[in-house]
């Protein structure tokens, strides 16, 4: 039978195994991904998702009591930064903080078109700063985080509990399916082979948290909706990346795909029917007791 400390470092493990996961997380990558990404947010649809995803997350905090009027915020990896928009409507101030200025420079853009100005942003490496440094030890109310490989090695998390002097909160895609996955896997023989998302990280944090003595508390909710694809190469490409982050095919294999999904596509345009689960893990970091 494991001990507390060993099921803790194979939670770790877990944790840490997303790590990279074949994407480039550099500077220039996210810099030359920004401007893509706020196109795709401009996507009706898209932007439909996002706005989900925010409401949820604020519906979980502010029932909490982890977000109000008098918060401090932070969002760690804040990407273009829609959910520190959202959250300067609410709290006393809210900082974001990416790897990649030219998505804050979309932050700062997306906030003051709105009149959100009590926002800052910080670019940095979140995995190489020192909170001491920063001057960020117990400095805010709130920690949150979104889909950020910023948190991908546990002394990141270590990190977040000691910027905290209130709340932890990481929100993420849990599970997902979706035809384009199936086909990708139906073409490349691989089923077995693990998707993007498949709950794994989401439990790991949520035992890492419990095993350090918080109280996570877990929410849920399920998204469907289509996405259409234009069948390029470099569509083809992303979509390998992202589905199968494991697996770097050859570029024989690639071409099959293309050609294959070309097959499948109506006008060269594939639409993928997606199911997924979206959650968070809330912990409030003043409430700590041992576990062993």
């Amino acid at each position: 039978m494991l001990t507390s400390t060993q099921l803790l470092d194979e939670y770790i493990q877990i944790w840490e195994e997303k790590r990279d996961a074949g994407i480039a997380h550099t500077r220039e990558a996210w810099d030359e991904r920004a401007d893509e990404w706020v196109k795709e947010e401009q996507n009706e649809q898209d932007s439909r998702m996002t706005q989900r995803r925010i409401a949820e997350s604020i519906k979980v905090l502010q029932g909490a009591g982890a977000l109000g009027p008098d918060s401090n915020v932070i969002d760690v990896g804040c990407g273009p930064c829609h959910f520190v928009a959202e959250f300067a409507r609410t709290a006393k101030h809210v900082t974001g903080t990416d790897l990649s200025p030219r998505m804050l420079e979309h932050g700062a853009d997306y906030c003051h078109q709105r009149g959100l100005y009590n926002t800052s942003f910080v670019p940095c490496d979140f995995k190489e700063i020192s909170v001491e440094e920063m001057g960020w030890r117990g400095a805010f109310d709130l920690v949150f985080s979104s889909m950020t490989p910023a948190l991908s090695e546990f002394r990141c998390i270590e990190k977040i509990i000691e910027m905290s002097r209130g709340w932890c909160c990481n929100s993420t895609c849990i599970i997902s399916s979706s035809t384009m996955e199936t086909e990708l896997a139906g073409i490349l023989g691989i089923e077995a082979v693990r998707p993007a998302w498949d709950g794994r990280w989401f439990h790991a944090l949520n035992s890492i948290v419990w095993l350090l003595g918080y109280f996570p508390q877990t929410s849920y909710y399920e998204l469907r909706y289509e996405e259409n694809y234009e069948i390029t190469q470099k569509t083809v490409e992303r979509l390998l990346r992202h589905h199968y982050r494991e697996l770097t095919p050859g570029e024989d294999r690639a071409q099959e795909v293309y050609e294959r999904l070309l097959e499948k596509a109506d006008n060269g345009i594939f639409t993928d029917q997606i199911v997924s689960w979206h959650g968070s893990v809330l912990w409030d970091t003043r409430i700590r007791t041992r576990r062993w």
